[in-house]
């Protein structure tokens, strides 16, 4: 049980990252949502100025059948255009990491699985979405998300897409007012189980070691 919930909340991480370290497509705004628009507007401008940056997270993985969130710990680095180390540390360690062309996945005390994306067809898909979003190529997401200010600094995404929408009913982002960081997720399937993310701590433009996107163990 405890891997095939580290399964799925690794997949839910990697969709949602998709939507929260980044920015959010302009072009699937209508063009008469002024202050979606404006908002959105400024946190693109914030992204922008971002090349790499570090934070802790809490992941919360909400099950009808359990009466207690599952809880992961956890922490993600990124450097612009292609690396990105998702790291839970907490209960059970596991390391997801791109790096150009190339990556691993760590679990715990097993071997690392290094993959080519040349040859993964599954990692390449996530790679390509991810290098979408990183590349602010922004054009096919219009067709596929629809977006709404739902309050201050909080935006939902809900997939137009219908086989998104068998996996996502909706997201929503909560932006820091000031910063226009993320601050938390929620990532709601269809069946009501959902998925809460909250950041803290960021480091915006550090210096990040090489080693961290080509091994498991990160050294302190």
């Amino acid at each position: 049980m405890g891997s095939r919930l580290l399964d799925k909340a690794a997949l839910m991480v990697q969709v949602s990252f998709l939507f929260v370290m980044l920015a959010v497509p302009t072009g699937a705004i209508a063009a008469t949502d002024g202050d979606l628009a404006t908002f959105v507007a400024e946190v693109e401008a914030a992204a922008a100025d971002v090349h790499s940056l570090s934070c802790s997270f809490v992941q919360e993985r909400h099950l009808a059948i359990f009466s207690q969130p599952v809880v992961f710990m956890g922490a993600l680095d990124l450097v612009r255009p292609d690396r990105l180390r998702w790291e839970f540390t907490d209960p059970v360690p596991s390391v997801l990491v791109f790096d150009g062309k190339k990556g691993l996945r760590c679990s715990d005390q097993a071997e690392p699985k290094y993959f080519d994306l040349a040859t993964d067809p599954i990692m390449r898909m996530v790679a390509q979405q991810l290098w979408t979003w990183l590349d602010g190529k922004y054009g096919t997401l219009a067709e596929q998300y629809r977006l709404e200010l739902v309050g201050p600094a909080t935006i939902s995404i809900d997939p137009k897409d219908k086989q998104i929408a068998e996996f996502i009913d909706h997201i929503v982002i909560y932006f820091d007012a000031a910063s226009k960081q993320p601050r938390q997720v929620e990532i709601v399937e269809p069946g009501g189980d959902f998925t809460r993310i909250i950041f803290s701590g960021y480091r915006l433009n550090p210096s990040l070691q090489d080693a961290l996107f080509s091994q498991c163990h990160r050294n302190e």
